[in-house]
């Protein structure tokens, strides 16, 4: 198994495991002095880290969550990158805008204003308890959103990525856009699916 850690000035260190579901450690998502270390014993498996955000405004899901909005997280996950391929390794970022499910933000914004189920997630920041209700995003906010995730993209490239994965899943934005239950838009992002 290959295992990528970040280390940064401030003490607070990340490891990437997907066998060990233990809450991840703050780390600063502008880190710009970050460092990789791969480690294993199949250096040739492709690394993929999860959870980048694609925006600095309502795309972030927690707190200290890397992103890949600044050009200091950029040359960070350039860090990342070099260190990875040196050992012979793939690695590809992914893309993902938290949506109704941010506890990041005071308030975040979603398709429509339906309040996310369940309970927030400990150890993701100082919020607890249910969700709240989301604000709705307007045709310009959806236009910036989609400009963020080929800006991120376009970074990822920059950075030395393999590839880019976009989140779709779990309840995030994109989710949220394609569920009939999240999403009752009458505009154009919202009724069919193929406007959905």
């Amino acid at each position: 198994m290959a295992t990528a850690t970040r280390k940064c000035p401030k003490g607070n260190n990340v490891t990437d495991q997907s066998e060990d579901p233990t809450p991840m450690t703050p780390i600063d998502p502008s880190c710009s002095d970050c460092t990789t270390v791969v480690i294993g014993q199949n250096p040739e498996l492709t690394l993929q880290k999860e959870g980048a955000f694609t925006d600095d405004q309502y795309a972030q899901s927690y707190s200290n969550q890397p992103g890949m909005v600044t050009n200091a997280q950029q040359v960070a996950w350039a860090n990342v990158t070099r260190a990875v391929k040196k050992e012979g390794g793939k690695i590809v970022l992914q893309l993902i805008h938290a949506g109704a499910l941010s506890q990041h933000v005071d308030t975040p914004h979603a398709p429509s204003p339906i309040k996310p189920k369940g309970e927030m997630l400990r150890g993701y920041g100082h919020k607890q308890g249910d969700y709240g209700v989301p604000a709705v995003l307007s045709l310009a906010a959806i236009s910036l959103i989609k400009a963020g995730f080929v800006q991120a993209a376009q970074r990822a490239e920059h950075a030395g990525f393999d590839g880019v994965e976009i989140h779709c899943a779990n309840g995030y934005l994109l989710d949220q856009f394609l569920t009939l239950e999240t999403n009752t838009r009458t505009d154009q992002y919202g009724g069919t699916l193929s406007d959905r």
